[in-house]
């Protein structure tokens, strides 16, 4: 049994009597197209009102009390992911929630637009398994906060699950508890041209963490230890 995570793991141990291995996910890094980086917040999820959201009704209420405090002037929000026709009920009202804001929506963006988005933003948010308990509703590792991270975005995750695993606190990006803390986080790093660029570097160079090459490798001393056996 192989888990992408040591947050899965330990949340299937007990069923499974601890025999699981954990290999991360291969993460292929964002081709840098050369885009010069904006003041955009790019967040990128599915859009679902059901089982493993990603909260970005959360990430607007955030985006919203950030501008009435006065933070992130001349800051956009962006989201981008897949979007079901199921699903269109919720996306509707996530539009409806954002009316007046600096916030726009790319539903079933294609790969070269995203990753446009990915080179020219400088923050990435994400807001999976706030307010929940359930570990399913969580996120077990998180592909999109290392693509991210691959091309300079400095991600700023809600701590719990996966994210964990992936981000340094105020080394390679930021983990929050509360709404206030990612406000904090993001208007700290907004006002910082110095610090953005500094976190960002190290963001790009965590990401090699999860290569393909690495994947591998890990995965054939897995099959090397069964074929010994």
């Amino acid at each position: 049994v192989v888990c992408n995570s040591e947050f899965t793991k330990k949340n299937i141990d007990p069923i499974i009597s601890k025999r699981a291995s954990v290999i991360y996910p291969p993460v292929s890094p964002i081709a840098d197209v050369r885009y010069s980086k904006k003041n955009i917040i790019l967040s990128v999820g599915r859009f679902s009102g059901f089982s493993q959201t990603k909260k970005q009704e959360i990430l607007i209420d955030a985006f919203s009390k950030a501008k009435a405090m006065g933070a992130l002037t001349g800051w956009r929000l962006v989201f981008a992911g897949g979007l079901l026709v199921s699903d269109n009920l919720y996306f509707e009202n996530l539009r409806k929630k954002a009316l007046g804001l600096s916030i726009d929506f790319y539903p079933n963006i294609n790969y070269r637009s995203l990753t446009q988005l990915y080179n020219s933003a400088k923050l990435y948010w994400h807001a999976a398994g706030f307010g929940e308990t359930n570990p399913e509703l969580m996120e077990h590792f998180g592909m999109s906060t290392v693509e991210a991270m691959s091309a300079g975005c400095v991600p700023i995750s809600f701590n719990a699950g996966g994210q964990k695993e992936i981000i340094q606190h105020d080394l390679n990006g930021f983990l929050w508890l509360t709404v206030d803390e990612l406000i904090a986080y993001s208007q700290k790093l907004a006002i910082s041209r110095k610090l953005i660029v500094k976190i960002a570097k190290q963001a790009k160079e965590s990401a090699l963490k999860f290569s393909v090459d690495r994947f591998n490798n890990d995965f054939d001393k897995l099959l090397d230890k069964i074929i010994t056996k």
